[in-house]
Formats: C-alpha cells, structure tokens, sequence
C-alpha cells in the first residue's frame, strides 16, 4: 500500500499490530532490491502491514521520520516505533525486528 502523511495517521490511530514503513525512491537501485523482499515477507506474514511511501513525493512525512538516506524502514506499533534500519538489508535483518514485536 501506498501511503501518504493523513493516511499514516488515521491508520496509525486505528491499527494496533506492526506495521512496517519504507521510505524509497523510484531512481534508488536499493530500494528497487528492498521491495522484492518487503513483498515475500508481506506474502510470509499477513497480519503485518506493509506500507511504502514515497520519499520524493512525501518530503514533509520523511521529515518527521528523520531520513536522511534510503531505503529507510521503519516498525511501528501502536503508533511507536520499536526498531528501523537503513540501507539495502537481507531479509534475515527485516524478520527479526518483525518477529520481535509482532
């Protein structure tokens, strides 16, 4: 799913499992690597909500997650986030902060 700052909100105020951010760009080579991962793991684990959001397009929504370089993820929980990474990760790395808070 694509998200944008209002959605991310209301989404964020309504969803009480993990849900997983990735901040990517359409001309970043490792984000393009991230998002075949990120689509196996939405496949493995379906009560986690992937969300992608474009960092181009959602300049203000990357402000307020303080990225600085892509691909940027980041887990939320109940609104709180409970781990990040950055840069291109094997998917072991992703997992783990995923099976840790789901």
């Amino acid at each position: 799913m694509d998200l944008h700052r209002d959605q991310l909100r209301q989404l964020t105020r309504s969803r009480r499992g993990l849900i997983v951010l990735d901040f990517y760009a359409d001309w970043c080579g490792p984000c393009r690597m991230t998002e075949p991962i990120l689509k196996e793991l939405e496949e493995e684990k379906p009560n986690v909500l992937f969300c992608r959001i474009d960092a181009d397009a959602e300049v203000a929504l990357a402000m307020d997650f303080n990225v600085t370089s892509i691909p940027a993820l980041f887990f939320l929980k109940e609104g709180s986030i409970v781990g990040s990474l950055t840069g291109l990760q094997p998917k072991e790395a992703i997992l783990r902060i995923i099976e840790e808070n789901e």
